[in-house]
């Protein structure tokens, strides 16, 4: 990206009288080498021919230069966010006249549990669903090695191409990383329980129809429902009447169906 600032007429007068100089110093510069040539010149008043010509082609030199420098590149393509100058308003070397974005790549930027921290790894690739509703393959590219003081949680940040700036800045992100697979059921809240230990999970009931107990973990709990672990591939689950049986116990068992029907 570019930006030209309004040249002057300084500059340019500026260098036209350099290259006048310059004019001037190579015919005095040539007068001279002819007068040493033939021994009616010292060589040291030859020397300061030669470095008036020198500082006369570095004065040109300096004025192109400056000349060349109204013109402002950024080092990198984006979009051009604000500007903060306007024609006539004076700058000095250091002063930010423009803020320019960069969204490719576009940075998604989150922060990790301390049990998460441990499952993720460098170069990881996951999904993002944006609050736009757009979807975008991201790469973890960042991992904090520390803890934040306040939060202890970790830093992560992960990148994704974006190279027709169709994603924008700032939007909030559901970032989804694959850890690892495991097998899990999706059920609903209410059929959660306690053991006499404390412990969580499900009521179930065996081929003998006897009452289980088994222990879960819940992955992810969401408005559908949640995902847990620790239950066998095929089970039957106590969905009604489950808090007034103990584990050992044997019941009647009636399918959801049925009971719908009757």
């Amino acid at each position: 990206m570019e930006v030209e600032i309004r040249r002057t007429k300084i500059r340019p007068a500026r260098l036209a009288e350099a290259r006048a100089l310059l004019t001037q110093r190579e015919v005095e510069f040539r007068a001279s080498r002819t007068l040493s040539d033939r021994g009616f010149r010292a060589d040291n008043q030859h020397a300061v021919a030669q470095a008036q010509l020198d500082a006369a082609r570095a004065m040109v030199t300096r004025m192109e230069v400056e000349i060349r420098r109204t013109k402002i590149r950024a080092p990198f393509p984006g979009v051009l966010e604000s500007r903060t100058v306007e024609l006539g308003d004076y700058v000095k070397e250091g002063d930010t006249v423009a803020t320019l974005v960069d969204l490719d790549p576009v940075i998604v930027v989150g922060h990790l549990t301390e049990i998460e921290r441990a499952r993720v790894q460098m170069g990881q690739t996951g999904t993002a669903r944006l609050a736009t509703g757009q979807e975008a393959t991201l790469r973890v590219r960042y991992l904090s090695a520390n803890a934040d003081s306040a939060t202890r949680t970790f830093r992560i940040e992960l990148e994704a191409t974006n190279p027709d700036l169709a994603i924008i800045g700032g939007v909030t992100a559901e970032v989804m990383l694959t850890v690892g697979r495991v097998s899990a059921h999706r059920i609903t809240p209410a059929l959660l329980a306690l053991d006499e230990q404390g412990q969580i999970g499900v009521k179930t009931v065996g081929e003998d129809d006897k009452v289980s107990f088994h222990p879960i973990r819940v992955l992810e709990d969401g408005p559908d429902g949640m995902w847990v672990s620790g239950l066998p591939e095929r089970v039957r689950l106590i969905s009604v009447g489950h808090e007034f049986v103990r584990a050992g116990q044997t019941v009647r068992p009636v399918a959801a169906e049925a009971a719908r029907a009757q």
